[in-house]
C-alpha cells in the first residue's frame, strides 16, 4: 500500500497522545494548517483498533513517544509497516528518542504551531 504524502493538500492524521490538551491543541494546529484528524488514541490498544478499522483514512501520525508510562514503539513499528509516516513527539531530546529505539522525524512537546508547521513540511518532503 503506497502512503507517499500529498503535495499541498489535507492531510488526514491519526494523533497518539494520552494527554487530553495537548491533542486538542495539537488537533487546532493541524486544522489551522488545512489538515485534518481522522482518528485519535491515548493508548497503544487504541492506535491499534484505529490503524485496524481505517488504515485507508490515515495518511500520517503523530505520536507521543509516552503513553501513560509505556514505549510507544509498537505503534511507531506498526506504521513503519504499513507504510505509514509519522512524526515522534517528546519532550525528550532526538538523541534520547533514538537511543529507546523511534526512527524517523521527531517533534519536540509542547507543540507549537511553528515546530508542527516545520515537521509537516520535512515529512512531506521525505
Amino acid at each position: 500500500m503506497d502512503h507517499s504524502l500529498p503535495k499541498d493538500v489535507s492531510i488526514r492524521f491519526l494523533l497518539v497522545e494520552d494527554d487530553t490538551v495537548a491533542s486538542i491543541d495539537l488537533e487546532c494546529i493541524l486544522e489551522e494548517l488545512g489538515h485534518s484528524v481522522t482518528a485519535v488514541a491515548a493508548t497503544e490498544g487504541r492506535a491499534a483498533e484505529q490503524l485496524q478499522r481505517n488504515p485507508d483514512a490515515i495518511d500520517a501520525a503523530i505520536l507521543d513517544a509516552d503513553l501513560v508510562g509505556r514505549s510507544s514503539l509498537p505503534v511507531a513499528n506498526d506504521l513503519r509497516q504499513r507504510g505509514i509516516p509519522c512524526v515522534i513527539a517528546s519532550e525528550m531530546r532526538e538523541q534520547q528518542l533514538r537511543l529507546l529505539g523511534f526512527e524517523g522525524l521527531t517533534i519536540e512537546k509542547p507543540y507549537s504551531a511553528n515546530d508542527v508547521a516545520m515537521a509537516l513540511s520535512r515529512l512531506s518532503a521525505a
